[in-house]
């Protein structure tokens, strides 16, 4: 009877332990039981870490302007451009039938050729004939000369002119390397032409 009581008391103390340790459990923490500075931002709800978060402030005002930057290095020159490039016309040049530009040069009429202002050089040629023949019309280098003939069998004068494109540069390694020799080079063409016409 004795060990009955004894089991029963025993198995009374560990129930009230039990019992008071789970009642212990379910009391709610209070501020005074935390210990400051002992929770982290990880131990809170995500909802409460979102409380936390205030509204953005209003604009600052704007900071004193900062002291220039240094200069950066000079770019590449490139090439030049469509812009640097012009073109020159001959005087008209009016052939009667029969003769030819040289002809009428001869007789003291106006050169059948397109001369570029001074530092620039011919990149470019062009010509304006209606029924005439067009012997040749070419670069010197610094003007372009042509050379043509009025073969038409009607009784009319045609009128002619050449063109050149001109841009800035030197005409050294091209058919002329000054005007002089160019002007020079273009009357030698345009009697060499005369000649093969008129023989």
């Amino acid at each position: 009877m004795r060990e009955r009581i004894r089991t029963v008391l025993l198995c009374g103390a560990v129930l009230a332990v039990t019992l008071a340790a789970t009642a212990g459990a379910s009391r709610l923490i209070t501020g005074g039981q935390i210990k400051n500075g002992s929770i982290g931002l990880v131990d809170l709800s995500k909802s409460a870490r979102r409380a936390l978060a205030g509204k953005a402030g209003p604009a600052g005002p704007q900071g004193a302007q900062g002291p220039a930057g240094a200069t950066g290095p000079a770019g590449a020159t490139g090439p030049a451009g469509l812009n640097a490039i012009h073109s020159v016309v001959s005087p008209t040049v009016t052939i009667p039938p029969g003769e030819s530009s040289y002809d009428v040069q001869q007789a003291g009429g106006p050169s059948l050729e397109a001369d570029c202002p001074p530092g620039q050089v011919v990149v470019g040629t062009g010509f304006n004939d209606s029924v005439g023949y067009v012997a040749f019309v070419e670069s010197f280098g610094t003007l372009v000369g042509g050379f043509m003939y009025n073969d038409s069998s009607s009784p009319i004068s045609i009128d002619v002119t050449v063109q050149a494109m001109c841009t800035p540069g030197s005409a050294s390694g091209t058919a002329a390397t000054s005007s002089g020799h160019a002007d020079s080079s273009f009357e030698h063409a345009a009697a060499d032409a005369q000649a093969r016409f008129k023989h």
